[in-house]
C-alpha cells in the first residue's frame, strides 16, 4: 500500500480543535475516495472543492468551515501528489514538467542551470489588528531584508487602515 504525505497546514492561527475537524472532514469523505485513481489529483480535488464540508464533520466552535474544509482538501492534494510521484517513480517536480530539462532550450539546459525565487511571508507575522499597521509591516519587511530575504509578500487581503482623523478616504477609480 502506498501512502501519501499531505500536510494540516494553518497558517498558525490554527487551534486543536480547527485541526481535529479537518481531519474529520478527510475521514468523512475517505469512503468515496477509495477505488479512485490517485493520479486523478485534479479531478478528485476539483470535486471535492465544487462540495461543501462533510455534514457533521465539524463542530460548532472549531472555525470557519469553509476554512476547514479547504485545508483538509490541500493536504488531501499534497498527499495525491505524493502518491502519484510514487506511482510514476518520479519526484513531484518531475510531474509537473520539471523533469531534468526545461522544455526545448537550445543549450540543453537543466533544472540545476535555474533558480526559484522566494519570498519573506511578512503577512502572517500580526497576529492581532495592533500588529497590522503600515509602519508595522514596513518593519516587519525590514527585519526580513537585514535576515537576507529581497522579496516580501504584501498583505493585500487586509483591510486598509482608516484615514487619519480629518482626512477622506476615496477609493482608486
Amino acid at each position: 500500500m502506498l501512502r501519501g504525505l499531505g500536510e494540516i497546514r494553518t497558517g498558525g492561527r490554527a487551534t486543536g480543535p480547527f485541526c481535529s475537524a479537518a481531519l474529520a472532514c478527510l475521514a468523512a469523505v475517505e469512503p468515496q475516495l477509495v477505488g479512485m485513481d490517485p493520479r486523478n489529483v485534479e479531478l478528485i480535488v476539483g470535486q471535492l472543492l465544487r462540495s461543501p464540508p462533510p455534514p457533521g464533520a465539524i463542530p460548532p466552535g472549531a472555525g470557519r468551515p469553509t476554512a476547514i474544509w479547504h485545508v483538509a482538501i490541500s493536504a488531501l492534494e499534497s498527499a495525491l501528489w505524493d502518491i502519484a510521484g510514487k506511482l510514476a517513480s518520479l519526484p513531484i517536480y518531475g510531474l509537473l514538467g520539471g523533469s531534468g530539462s526545461l522544455g526545448s532550450d537550445a543549450d540543453g539546459a537543466s533544472l540545476a542551470d535555474y533558480s526559484l525565487r522566494t519570498y519573506a511571508n511578512i503577512n502572517r507575522i500580526a497576529r492581532d489588528d495592533a500588529g497590522r499597521t503600515p509602519e508595522k509591516f514596513a518593519s516587519y519587511a525590514l527585519s526580513a531584508q537585514r535576515a537576507g530575504w529581497d522579496a516580501f509578500s504584501e498583505p493585500l487581503f487586509s483591510p486598509p487602515p482608516p484615514p487619519p482623523p480629518g482626512r477622506q478616504h476615496h477609493p482608486p477609480s
